[in-house]
C-alpha cells in the first residue's frame, strides 16, 4: 500500500498524491488482456497447443486457460480449464480441453469411432435406460416394452432416478432437446412429425449426407413445423432455413427413385485403348440431376436436364436447412429416407461436427482467481476474451510429395525403400494440429505419428515393410484379423513399425490387394504387398481416417475430374509413339502409356478412362524391395508388367 504524509501546502499535497497514484496503479493486479489465438480451431480430442498473444501475462503456478460453452442438454454452462506455459509478458501456451456435446453416451468408441453413426438403428438413437443393469426385486406390471420384448417393471423408474436419468426422457443424443415419445418409457413424450395429423402415419422424409436439401410425402408438413424452428432428423439437428409446398416434377418422387448420374471421362470402356485425346471430363455426364444438385438452380435443370423418377411425381413438401446433413469429406452422397423426424426446442452440436463446431469463450488468469473476461459460446459479455472452436473433422488426401524433390513425377504414387524411414509430405484438406494426428498405412495397417506443417500438408515417415521369416504362416489372433461378413483374411502380426510411434490395428479389410515386390506369407498363401495407400486421422481412430479412396459427392472416383483439379495425379506420361513393342497397342489404339505430343500431362497417370485403375491414380507409395520396383515379365518390354501398362 502507498501512504502520504500529511502536508501543510494543499496544491503540494495534490502534486504528491498524483504521483504517488502512479506506482500504485502500476503495481496493482490487473487482469490479463487476450488479443489473438493461434491456431483458432482444433480436434474436439483436445491436447492441442494454442499460443496466446497478449499483455499482463506473469509466470504463476496458477496461469490457466478457461474455456466456457453452454450445454444445451442440461443448460447448465460447461468449464473446462487447463493450464498454461509462459513465455514472455506478452505471449503464453496452453492446452485445448477434450470437447464433447450431445454425444451418445453408450457410443463404442472403439468400435465406431470419435462419434456414434448416424443411422437410425445405431446407439445414438436409443433412450439410455433401454440399457438397464439388473436391478432387485419387483413386481411385473404387465407391460412388454415393444422394441426388445422386454419386461418392464415398476421398480425401474426408481432404477432411473438412482442412475441420474431423470429431466427430459427423449432420445439420445440430447434428451431434452425433442422428448421422443415411447409407450413405456416416455408416454407423455413428442410423436414424430405427421404422426398424430396422419393417422398415426409418419411422415417420409428423403435427402442426402452432403445436402441441406429435403422432400417429405406431405403436403402439410408445414403445419408442424415452419421456418425458423429446429429439427431433429438423422441424429442431428438444423434450422428450417426455407420451407414450401410442392407438386409434379422435382417434388416428391413416389413410388421410385429419384435419377442422378455419375461423372465419366470420354473413353470409359476397360479395353486399354485410348481414341480421343485428351482425356477428360465426358460433358453428357455432367447432367447429374440429383435432388442435391438439382435444388441448386432449378431454374438451370428445369432448361437443361430436367429431374426424373422411376415411379410418379406427386405432392410434398421442400425444405432447406441452414447446413448439410453430416458427411465425411472424401466419401459419396449417401441417400436416405427416415420416418425418425422431430421438431425440437433446442440445436445442440452433435459429437462437435457441425458446420459451425463447438464454439467456447476463452479466458486468462494469471493467479487463479480473477480471469480477463468471461462469455460463453464464443461470445464475450465483459473483459478480455476470444473465440475458439473445438470440432471434429476426417481430413482429405489429395495427394503425396517428398520434400524438396521437383520435377515432373506422379504426385499420387511414389517409390520409397522397403526399409522405411523415408520422409513423406502428404497433402490434403482439413489436417487439425495435435497429439493425435496420424498417418495411417494400409498394407501393414500401421499407424505412425505425423507432423502437423499446414491445415493443408502433414509430414511423416513410412514404416518397414519388409517380410520376415515370422511372418511365415501367420495365425489367427485376435490384433491381426481384417474381416467382412463373407471373408476373412489375417495379417503377418507385429509388422515392424521403424517410426517407433503408435499403431492401431482396424477391422475391416483395407490393403490395397496389388500385385508388387513385397512378398509375405499369410495362413500359409504367399501374397504380395508392394502397394500401400496413405490416409491421414486427426483423432488416433481408424474409424476417423480420410477416404482410402477419394470420391466425388456422385459416387465417382475423384481422380478423373479434369485439369485444375486437386485429385489429378500429375504423371509425365510417354510421348506418342512410345517404345511400346506389343502389336496390340498400335495407331489409333495406342495403349495410354503413350500419348500425343503436348498431352503429356493431360491425363491423370494411367487408366483414368477405365473403369478403375488403381495403380498411379490412388494415393500411394510403392515400396521398393530392389533396383526395379516392379518384376519384370518377358516378352511384354520394359513397359509393361504383365498386362498392365507401366506409364509414368
Amino acid at each position: 500500500m502507498c501512504k502520504l504524509s500529511s502536508m501543510q501546502s494543499f496544491p503540494l499535497v495534490l502534486t504528491i498524491l498524483v504521483l504517488a497514484y502512479v506506482p500504485c496503479a502500476l503495481s496493482g493486479n490487473l487482469s490479463p488482456v487476450i488479443t489473438s489465438l493461434d491456431p483458432l480451431e482444433a480436434s474436439k480430442e483436445g491436447g492441442t497447443r494454442i499460443t496466446v498473444t497478449g499483455a499482463g501475462f506473469k509466470d504463476d503456478p496458477n496461469l490457466q486457460a478457461k474455456f466456457s460453452r453452454l450445454n444445451p442438454d442440461t443448460d447448465q454452462i460447461v468449464e473446462k480449464k487447463t493450464s498454461c506455459s509462459f513465455f514472455s509478458q506478452t505471449e503464453i501456451f496452453c492446452d485445448s480441453p477434450e470437447w464433447d456435446e450431445a454425444s451418445c453416451s453408450m457410443c463404442d468408441k472403439e468400435l465406431y469411432g470419435s462419434t456414434c453413426p448416424q443411422e437410425d438403428n445405431s446407439c445414438a438413437d436409443t433412450y439410455p435406460w433401454n440399457q438397464k443393469a439388473v436391478v432387485s426385486d419387483v413386481r411385473y406390471d404387465g407391460i412388454i416394452y415393444t422394441a426388445s420384448a422386454v419386461p418392464h417393471y415398476v421398480a425401474e423408474d426408481n432404477h432411473h432416478h438412482h442412475a441420474h436419468m431423470t429431466g427430459g426422457k427423449g432420445h439420445e443424443p440430447c434428451r431434452s432437446c425433442a422428448n421422443e415419445w415411447d409407450a413405456v418409457d416416455n408416454p407423455n413424450g413428442q410423436h414424430k412429425i405427421g404422426q398424430r395429423v396422419r393417422d398415426g402415419t409418419p411422415t417420409n422424409w428423403v435427402g442426402h449426407t452432403g445436402s441441406p436439401y429435403l422432400r417429405t410425402d406431405d403436403l402439410e408438413t408445414d403445419t408442424e413445423i415452419n421456418l425458423g424452428q429446429f429439427l431433429k432428423i438423422r441424429n442431428q439437428f438444423f434450422i428450417v432455413k426455407r420451407i414450401e409446398r410442392c407438386e409434379g416434377q422435382g417434388c416428391w418422387c413416389e413410388g421410385g427413385d429419384w435419377g442422378a448420374a455419375q461423372l465419366t471421362t470420354n473413353d470409359t470402356a476397360p479395353t486399354g485403348t485410348v481414341h480421343d485425346y485428351p482425356i477428360g471430363v465426358l460433358p453428357s455426364s455432367l447432367n447429374n440431376a440429383a435432388m442435391y444438385e438439382y435444388d441448386k438452380i432449378p431454374e438451370y435443370w428445369y432448361r437443361v436436364n430436367p429431374p426424373t423418377c422411376s415411379g410418379s411425381w406427386a405432392v410434398g413438401t421442400k425444405i432447406l436447412l441452414d447446413e448439410a446433413v453430416y458427411r465425411s469429406p472424401g466419401f459419396p452422397n449417401e441417400a436416405f429416407t427416415t420416418t425418425d423426424a422431430y421438431v425440437s426446442n433446442k440445436k445442440p452440436c452433435v459429437d462437435c461436427k457441425c458446420t459451425g463446431g463447438c464454439t467456447t469463450t476463452v479466458a486468462i488468469t494469471t493467479d487463479g482467481r480473477t480471469w480477463s473476461g468471461a462469455g460463453t459460446n464464443g461470445k464475450i459479455w465483459t473483459g478480455s476474451a476470444a473465440k475458439f472452436t473445438l470440432k471434429f473433422k476426417v481430413p482429405e488426401v489429395f495427394k503425396i510429395s517428398f520434400p524438396g524433390l521437383t520435377g515432373y513425377r506422379d504426385s499420387s504414387r511414389m517409390f520409397v525403400p522397403a526399409t522405411g524411414n523415408t520422409v513423406i509430405h502428404v497433402h490434403g484438406k482439413g489436417f487439425q494440429a495435435g497429439p493425435n494426428l496420424r498417418c495411417y498405412f494400409d498394407s501393414m495397417r500401421i499407424m505412425v505419428h505425423a507432423q502437423f506443417i499446414y491445415a493443408n500438408t502433414v509430414a511423416c515417415q513410412t514404416p518397414q515393410a519388409v517380410a520376415r521369416q515370422q511372418d511365415l504362416l501367420a495365425k489367427e489372433i485376435n490384433d491381426n484379423q481384417c474381416a467382412d461378413h463373407e471373408n476373412k483374411t489375417w495379417f503377418a502380426p507385429d509388422i515392424s513399425d521403424n517410426t517407433a510411434s503408435n499403431r492401431l490395428y482396424d477391422s475391416t479389410c483395407t490393403d490395397s490387394k496389388q500385385s508388387g515386390a513385397t512378398v509375405m506369407s499369410v495362413d500359409g498363401t504367399y501374397k504380395e504387398y508392394a502397394y500401400s495407400h496413405i490416409q491421414v486421422t486427426n483423432t488416433g481412430y481408424v474409424r476417423d481416417l480420410s477416404a482410402v479412396r477419394h470420391k466425388r459427392a456422385d459416387g465417382s472416383l475423384s481422380y478423373i475430374e479434369d485439369e485444375g483439379s486437386d485429385h489429378r495425379s500429375t504423371c509425365y506420361q510417354l510421348e506418342y509413339p512410345s517404345s511400346v513393342v506389343s502389336p496390340q497397342y498400335t495407331g489409333v489404339d495406342q495403349d495410354d502409356s503413350a500419348v500425343p505430343a503436348g498431352f503429356e500431362q493431360r491425363e491423370p497417370c494411367r487408366g483414368s478412362h477405365k473403369s478403375d485403375e488403381p495403380e498411379g491414380n490412388d494415393i500411394q507409395i510403392k515400396f521398393g524391395t530392389c533396383y526395379e520396383a516392379q518384376i519384370s515379365k518377358s516378352n511384354t518390354g520394359t513397359n509393361y508388367y504383365g498386362e498392365t501398362a507401366l506409364a509414368g
